[in-house]
């Protein structure tokens, strides 16, 4: 603690470069907003421009090519200016509210940075309801809007996994732990009941579809609300969440029955819950915090492997933390009630239920995507030795009808030359799953370091080959563009295997969403959105083009696209960067010794909420990063980030703990104040 005697009596004023230095980091920029601003414009330009390359030439790219990083440079300085821009204002912004205090004479009044940022009279109003009633009205709004899709997608996209899943179940007599077993489990559930209430499937998809958009309007309804409590600006908050509310993608997934769309609610509300936390560890002490917390990390863990990944890793980085102090034992014992859970689940349901293991390693799907690549394309350039190690792991037939296939994939222009569409094998750039045919499964486990040797000494002789395999996965995550629609991109086809499960007659079967009665042009819209209002043929039976050569949706592309949450990251970390210094701005006070009494509180609340908005951004930041390694690009995997997106945006807005304090002291004097007027009278 500094002496702050030494200072009391200092009457001199700073100089005029002091001055100066102060405008200009708080008023405009500081070194590390300019540093910041740069860091991240270079990576918006060279991902637009590697995004063009990559695409427009069917996945050659030349990464030498002078043009190619000419155009990429030219974004960079574009984008730089428009982050300069964006920070000079957002700094001005929060240094005119971080002078302006509150009207209470409390200690850490100065400090109340967001005093004025609570939104005005609609927030006040807002805070004074119930927050039981806010969330209804706004769960309730959000299924209004969400209406349409109810109609055209009635009685439910029955699509994705979900067939195959209920076919093992219904008609193998076996949970297949290759999907989660409890997003299963809850099929069953609603499909049981669908079809003994009603005495069709179609009830159960209807209960199923239903329920899960019920359960994502809530998510997004309790998101906002704490916000608002947390000083969002109203305005902030209702223009974050119209993006996703509104967002033709989210509606298409909430009426369909994949896996992604039950884990997105929860991911977002352990995202909430835990800004919450770490804002103020004293909701460590409140059970009904403790049960929501452990249950929205239980969901979001069971739903997803990567989301206990992800989990794991940020609770272990929160605990490191000095924003926890004491509570780190509390914290940690907190998370590993849902991770303990997460874990015993699959062997609890294993005494209940037949379960079949899966045979898949996604763990190694990019990995061998890469290496069957690579004997593909380079196969004239592998040594003998090289490619006797590879048909120790890959089936040597199944790769050589690939590359000699006489019946090649025809999809998509400049794909597919090397997948055999009679046997099933072979490389296919879009899509993993056929280097998994391929791959000698059992031998790969046993000998997995073998494996990795083998897999660095390709990557170490062809990295042009590795890393285009890589961007064939990943890419479309960052680049908004129609070209990135692939066959598995979009929304699946409904019920695209045509799977009939035991459990009714052919007549009691789920029911197509295709039917003349709904608004056609409604329908298309819905579909086109899904596959980025990319260009298809007619002929092709997973959407309707009739609306995707109108030129005007070009302009929507970014707005549905996989790559929207890639932007929101951007935005996300440099508004939080950005917003850093005025958090600590405290501790700089209680470094010169200018500090006040109450300043203890207030730097520790700063000190807080920048980690809230840090760790918060990191648990996107990895799910993100996870994609990367997925079987396929796809819309579907990126739909968790979809629903974090108002989160991401509205993160670098929440006050500190020193305003809510502040706040609260300004009520009680305003209520002291009426309180002595009225006995007065």
């Amino acid at each position: 603690m500094v002496d702050r005697t030494s200072t009391e009596g200092d009457t001199s004023e700073p100089s005029a470069a002091t001055k100066i230095s102060k405008k200009l980091k708080y008023g405009y920029w500081s070194l590390s907003d300019i540093i910041l601003c740069l860091v991240l414009s270079i990576i918006v330009g060279s991902g637009m421009s590697l995004g063009a390359e990559f695409y427009h030439t069917s996945g050659s790219p030349d990464y030498w090519s002078p043009s190619m990083w000419g155009i990429g440079a030219g974004i960079a300085v574009v984008v730089a200016l428009l982050f300069l821009g964006l920070v000079a204002c957002w700094n001005r912004r929060w240094s005119r509210s971080s002078h302006k205090g509150t009207d209470c004479d409390a200690p850490d009044a100065s400090y109340a940075e967001g005093a004025s940022m609570g939104g005005g009279r609609v927030a006040d109003r807002i805070k004074r309801v119930n927050p039981h009633l806010v969330r209804l009205v706004m769960c309730l709004g959000v299924v209004l809007i969400w209406l349409p899709a109810i109609i055209v997608f009635f009685p439910g996209n029955y699509s994705s996994d979900a067939p195959l899943q209920l076919s093992a179940y219904y008609n193998g007599h076996v949970l297949d732990a290759h999907w989660p077993l409890a997003h299963t489990l809850f099929l069953v559930a609603c499909f049981n009941t669908g079809f003994h209430l009603f005495g069709n499937l179609s009830a159960g998809v209807f209960l199923y579809c239903l329920a899960q958009l019920l359960f994502l309007a809530f998510a997004l309804s309790f998101a906002a609300d704490r916000l608002i409590r947390w000083n969002v600006p109203v305005g902030v908050v209702v223009g974050a969440f119209a993006i996703i509310v509104f967002n033709p993608v989210v509606q298409t997934y909430a009426m369909t029955t994949a896996k992604d769309s039950l884990f997105s609610g929860f991911l977002l509300l352990t995202g909430v819950l835990l800004v919450q936390v770490l804002r103020d560890t004293s909701n460590l002490r409140d059970w009904k915090f403790v049960v929501e917390f452990c249950l929205a990390c239980l969901g979001m863990s069971l739903l997803r492997k990567q989301g206990l990944y992800v989990l794991l890793i940020v609770c272990l980085i929160a605990v490191c933390m000095s924003s926890l102090h004491k509570k780190r034992v509390r914290f940690a014992a907190i998370v590993a009630v849902p991770v303990c859970a997460a874990v015993i689940f699959p062997v609890v349901v294993g005494w209940c239920f037949p379960v079949q293991q899966s045979q898949v390693l996604d763990e190694l799907s990019l990995a061998r995507q890469q290496i069957v690549a690579t004997y593909m394309y380079d196969n004239s350039s592998l040594s003998a030795s090289e490619k006797e190690k590879i048909w120790e792991y890959f089936d040597k037939s199944s790769l050589d009808a690939g590359l000699n296939s006489e019946y090649p994939w025809e999809g998509m222009p400049g794909v597919g030359r090397y997948y055999n569409s009679q046997t099933g094998t072979g490389y296919l750039e879009p899509l993993t799953d056929v280097a998994g045919i391929d791959m000698k499964t059992d031998y790969t486990k046993q000998h997995l370091a073998g494996f990795i040797s083998l897999y660095c000494e390709l990557a170490l002789h062809h990295p042009y080959r590795f890393t285009t395999a890589f961007l064939w996965g990943s890419m479309g995550y960052v680049y908004p563009t129609t070209l990135a629609d692939n066959r598995w991109s979009g929304l699946a086809p409904w019920n695209e295997f045509g799977v009939q499960l035991g459990i009714a007659s052919s007549e009691a079967q789920p029911v197509d969403y295709h039917q003349s009665w709904k608004p056609q042009k409604l329908l298309a819209w819905y579909c086109d959105a899904a596959e980025f209002f990319a260009k298809a043929p007619a002929s092709t039976p997973w959407g309707t083009p009739s609306s995707r050569y109108l030129p005007f949706l070009r302009l929507l592309v970014p707005w549905v696209s996989p790559a929207l949450p890639f932007f929101a990251l951007i935005l996300s970390l440099l508004l939080i960067g950005s917003r850093r210094k005025f958090l600590r701005g405290a501790s700089r006070k209680m470094a010169d010794g200018t500090a006040h009494r109450g300043d203890e509180f207030a730097v520790g609340a700063g000190s807080a909420t920048f980690v809230a908005m840090t760790l918060v951004w990191l648990l996107a930041m990895l799910y993100w990063l996870t994609l990367f390694v997925s079987p396929v690009m796809c819309g579907r995997y990126a739909l968790p980030l979809f629903l974090l997106i108002p989160l991401l945006l509205c993160v670098p807005w929440i006050s500190s703990l020193a305003y809510r304090q502040a706040e609260r002291q300004r009520e009680n004097v305003e209520r002291t104040a009426v309180e002595g007027t009225g006995a007065n009278a």
